[in-house]
């Protein structure tokens, strides 16, 4: 499996070969911490635990605070 992403579209064939090689249901997401929110990230007031099904189901960034 090769992981250097160079573009969106080869994430997206990563992505879908890990979810095929697995055999999950859904795509996995990612959380990332950082000092600073992310400019493409929504800021919503969700728990954390529902904030993982709402990026599922969204597709969205969701900043937290």
């Amino acid at each position: 499996m090769q992981w250097m992403v160079n573009d969106l579209s080869q994430l997206e064939r990563n992505v879908e070969e890990v979810v095929e090689t697995l055999g999950l249901e859904l795509e996995p997401i990612a959380v990332t911490f950082s000092d600073s929110p992310d400019e493409r990230g929504v800021s919503r007031r969700v728990r954390v635990c529902e904030a993982f099904d709402v990026v599922r189901r969204e597709n969205i960034i969701i900043n937290f605070s």
